[in-house]
C-alpha cells in the first residue's frame, strides 16, 4: 500500500537531454525523504518516438508509503526549486493525478 502522483507534460524532443539530466536531479533530492519509493518516468510504446522539432510526451510517476509524507515533499523548497526547473522544459501545465496504491491479490 502506498500513494503516487503521476504528472504528465509535453516537452520539444529537442528538450530530452535537460530532461534526463533534472531527472537525476530530481532523484537526489527525493530519494533522501522519509517515506520515499521510487520514482519512474513511463515511456509511451504505443507510439513512435518523435522525431526533430516534434513533442513528446513526459510522465513521471512518483510514490511515497503515505500520503504525508508525499504532501510533505511537494511542500517542501526542493520541490518548488525543481518545479521551477520543470517549467523551463515543458510548453503546457502539466496534468497532476494522485493515486493511492494498493496490491491487487
Amino acid at each position: 500500500m502506498g500513494v503516487a502522483v503521476l504528472v504528465t507534460f509535453p516537452i520539444p524532443v529537442q528538450r530530452e537531454p535537460a530532461l534526463r539530466a533534472l531527472l537525476r536531479s530530481h532523484h537526489m533530492a527525493v530519494s533522501k525523504q522519509p517515506g520515499y519509493v521510487r520514482l519512474r518516468q513511463l515511456i509511451d510504446q504505443s507510439n513512435p518516438q518523435p522525431q526533430g522539432d516534434a513533442q513528446m510526451s513526459v510522465q513521471l510517476m512518483l510514490e511515497f508509503q503515505r500520503q504525508d509524507q508525499l504532501t510533505a515533499w511537494r511542500e517542501s523548497q526542493q520541490h518548488q526549486q525543481l518545479v521551477r526547473k520543470y517549467q523551463q522544459l515543458w510548453f503546457a501545465a502539466p496534468v497532476v493525478t494522485f493515486f493511492e496504491i494498493e496490491e491487487a491479490w
